[in-house]
């Protein structure tokens, strides 16, 4: 349906001679010669829940992406900090994964308990798995419950760094089992999933 849309879009606008509209499964599609440009935007938080990195390395076995393919986004940066989240609303508790698509979820910070740090730095131009298997050990920066991780990520276009927006990479709060961290203790956070792939 989408793809009827931009067809007619593209013939009404006058650019049928110049602009193909193809609809077409991601994994299985091919071209003669690799294209010059790929833009794609099926990003999100730590690359967990939208189909940018499957879909980039399919189109690399496929032949559409050379390494001559300008990819724009290029380079994604996922970072992870601890947190005390306030997680009761309207009188019940209810710790649950939330995007911050707007700001009033990230003010229910009660506490940061870390540095965000980087766990994942991908270059799409060179990367080929959709593995992310992580350790990242943090040092506790004050006393506290640790009841939360807060995911953020960065993008980079043309080598532009390109932070989050409300609809756009927005942070989100993961729950985990509540934890009492007092300074100076040090943390260690797993991570492992499959990109693409969403929350389990």
């Amino acid at each position: 349906e989408l793809a009827e849309i931009a067809k007619k879009n593209v013939k009404l606008n006058g650019y049928a001679n110049i602009i193909e509209v193809i609809n077409d499964d991601i994994t299985v599609f091919s071209t003669k010669e690799p294209v010059d440009i790929v833009m794609m935007e099926m990003m999100d938080t730590g690359l967990v829940q939208e189909y940018q990195v499957p879909a980039i390395i399919n189109l690399k076995k496929n032949g559409v992406i050379s390494d001559k393919t300008i990819l724009l986004p290029d380079r994604v940066a996922c970072g992870a900090q601890l947190i005390n989240y306030d997680f009761d609303f309207y009188g019940f508790t209810m710790p649950y994964i939330l995007q911050a698509r707007n700001e009033g979820v990230r003010t229910r910070i009660k506490e940061t308990l870390s540095e965000i740090k980087l766990y994942k730095e991908v270059n799409l131009n060179y990367f080929l798995s959709d593995h992310v298997d992580e350790k990242v050990v943090y040092e506790i920066t004050s006393d506290g419950i640790l009841n939360a991780i807060e995911l953020t990520t960065k993008i980079a276009l043309s080598n532009h760094e390109v932070a989050h927006t409300s609809d756009m990479n927005m942070p989100i709060v993961l729950p985990v089992s509540n934890l009492e961290v007092k300074r100076g203790d040090r943390v260690e956070l797993e991570l492992h999933y499959l990109m693409g792939q969403g929350f389990l």
